[in-house]
């Protein structure tokens, strides 16, 4: 394999992993957001 498949796969995963972390952040967020909204309310 050339090591330029290597980058590929790594920039593909990386990118993966970004995207779940915003997601997982963003899952966070909305969470403590409504928790908030429910101990104010």
């Amino acid at each position: 394999m050339p090591p330029s498949h290597h980058t590929d796969d790594y920039g593909h995963l990386l990118a993966d992993l970004k995207t779940a972390i915003r997601q997982a952040r963003l899952r966070a967020t909305l969470a403590a957001n409504a928790e908030l909204l429910h101990l104010y309310w």
